[in-house]
């Protein structure tokens, strides 16, 4: 099961709590999707985090509210959703086409200290995967999370499911017990009823 050591908008793990407003994504609206690595990594206090999710949640409001809570932690984020990695990704494949897609991510997410993770939303149901109540993890970000938990790297999820960002809550993570890893085609068949691919 989860642990219980999850505190809703206050510190976790010694993490400092994010800013609070009236209007908690507020603060959201002017936030630029690719802050730079270099700006990021001056303000880093806590080493640089590979933030692995769905691509489906690439360029919408929800990866840029995490991200820039995983900031506001003192995380310098590498978001695989930026446009710099997406370019360098897409290069890459036209230079090696017989590379594996994820040899590419693997090795990005091997520069980074820790990992945070989201699964995909609640509410997207696909009739090829079988309907759980336990949070899905696609085949891509499972590989991810798993090259820093042979590694001993700390993990932690995040559920893309919250309604203020004070509900974001960073999750210590350490086995898939609760969780629901889907097989590549399981993951394909979800994203494409999100309309990607």
């Amino acid at each position: 099961m989860f642990c219980t050591c999850s505190i809703r908008g206050a510190a976790v793990s010694g993490l400092p709590s994010p800013l609070k407003s009236s209007n908690p994504f507020a603060r959201f609206s002017g936030i630029p999707m690719n802050v730079t690595e270099e700006d990021q990594m001056r303000k880093s206090t806590r080493g640089t985090l590979y933030f692995a999710h769905p691509i489906s949640l690439y360029g919408t409001l929800v990866e840029r509210v995490i991200a820039s809570t995983l900031q506001g932690h003192g995380f310098a984020v590498v978001n695989p959703g930026a446009d710099e990695f997406q370019r360098e990704y897409a290069a890459r494949r036209q230079t090696y086409p017989h590379e594996h897609p994820m040899d590419y991510w693997l090795r990005l997410a091997g520069t980074c200290t820790s990992c945070a993770f989201c699964t995909f939303p609640n509410g997207v149901e696909a009739p090829d995967v079988s309907i759980t109540t336990l949070p899905r993890v696609g085949a891509g970000v499972a590989k991810e999370v798993d090259s820093f938990r042979i590694k001993g790297k700390p993990v932690w999820w995040v559920s893309p499911d919250f309604k203020r960002v004070e509900d974001i809550s960073l999750v210590p993570f350490r086995r898939w017990t609760g969780f629901r890893r889907l097989t590549i085609k399981e993951t394909a068949e979800l994203l494409r009823l999100q309309g990607i691919g």
